[in-house]
């Protein structure tokens, strides 16, 4: 008799176990197709992929442009079916050279028009298709040491190109003295029609990263996207509740859209304001880094008018110890931004630093660490 109301409870838990993960699949924001995509581009090194870039031409032909740093190489791969229709070398010397090619960010505007953002040589190159470089911009080093952060380019810190001005997104490390964060400028702006370089004073860092050190690098990144149909930029910072929308003339507004993945009140690593290792170890910042949650990359998706803004969250020692992968999760925004709703992403097998939004939905790369020169990306379709 105990045997049977043993086998009558399992399979009540069973039953009603496997109803509540069907209603959490229902009650999912996102329809996820797995493997919707894989495209075979030999000497891409996918899974190490700094930047990547999807594009619709003029006569609706869409091609995936990847930038192999270790290389050099630009691949313009059919979306299709992952024919490479163009392979163009680049080097970091010579005439041509764009600089240190290490962490190198890029905008493939058109043909004519490719921008490369050199991290370490603080260069902007405009180049084209047949690898010759016709313009540079010195962003001057000077200038970042002191009262500025330096550009950070890459799929997730896209370069905007809007009229005659190029956008750049920046970072400054907590590590790094900083003696007010409110009067950083934290966005470069290009004007290409006269070549000027300045840092906008309009997206600010709040006063609470005054407050102490707040780990080595996550909670101080911007993240950013542009809204084509306002004309309007929406900022995050990895620490900040709030969004920043501008659009670095004399618009500027602050939304707060907490997500409940992310504290109220958020306290800092050290109470030190400047960082020194005789007070606070670099180990311990990380350790904060990885283990407390922060705001992550932004996307505008002008198809169904929404922002998916991304979060980190928490990844404890024992969770990198035991190789769990890192959590991430998303908010789903309206274009007035209210928050539509948010959830936690399956977090195996993918590389949420390569995304990006079409027609069909958001794209996120799979990770494929048995073959470097194949891409795969899953295809997360909004349920509205």
């Amino acid at each position: 008799m105990i045997h049977i109301k043993t086998y009558i409870l399992a399979f009540f838990i069973f039953f009603f176990t496997n109803c509540a993960d069907e209603a959490n699949k229902n009650d999912s924001l996102f329809q996820i197709h797995p493997g919707k995509k894989t495209l075979e581009i030999p000497g891409i090194n996918s899974n190490n992929l700094h930047h990547i870039q999807k594009i619709k031409e003029a006569d609706n032909s869409e091609y995936l442009v990847l930038f192999n740093e270790h290389s050099g190489r630009l691949f313009m791969a059919s979306w299709l079916d992952g024919k490479i229709m163009d392979e163009v070398q680049f080097y970091s010397d010579g005439p041509n050279g764009l600089g240190n090619l290490y962490k190198t960010g890029f905008l493939f505007h058109n043909r004519d028009s490719i921008y490369f953002y050199s991290a370490f040589g603080y260069t902007l190159s405009l180049a084209d298709i047949n690898g010759k470089v016709k313009t540079r911009y010195k962003i001057a080093s000077k200038e970042i040491e002191t009262n500025n952060a330096y550009p950070d380019v890459r799929t997730t810190k896209p370069i905007f190109k809007v009229g005659p001005n190029i956008y750049l997104n920046c970072l400054k490390l907590g590590i790094e003295f900083i003696e007010d964060h409110t009067q950083l400028g934290n966005v470069i702006i290009i004007n290409e029609s006269n070549g000027e370089v300045e840092y906008s004073a309009q997206v600010k860092r709040d006063s609470i990263y005054n407050n102490g050190l707040w780990g080595l690098k996550r909670q101080y990144e911007l993240y950013s996207c542009y809204n084509p149909k306002t004309g309007l930029f929406t900022y995050s910072f990895g620490l900040d509740h709030y969004l920043h929308i501008t659009d670095h003339k004399s618009v500027l507004k602050k939304i707060k859209v907490r997500s409940r993945f992310i504290p109220e009140e958020l306290f800092p690593a050290s109470e030190e304001k400047v960082f020194s290792p005789r007070k606070v170890s670099k180990e311990h910042l990380q350790e904060f880094d990885y283990s407390n949650p922060a705001y992550y990359a932004i996307y505008y998706d002008e198809y169904r008018d929404v922002y998916y803004r991304f979060m980190r969250l928490g990844w404890s020692k024992e969770e990198r110890y035991d190789h769990r992968p890192q959590r991430y999760a998303v908010s789903v925004i309206d274009k007035d931004f209210n928050l539509i709703g948010e959830e936690e992403l399956p977090n195996t097998g993918y590389q949420f630093t390569n995304m990006f939004v079409d027609e069909k939905g958001l794209w996120i790369q799979e990770s494929d660490i048995r073959n470097e020169d194949r891409a795969s990306f899953s295809l997360f379709s909004l349920k509205m």
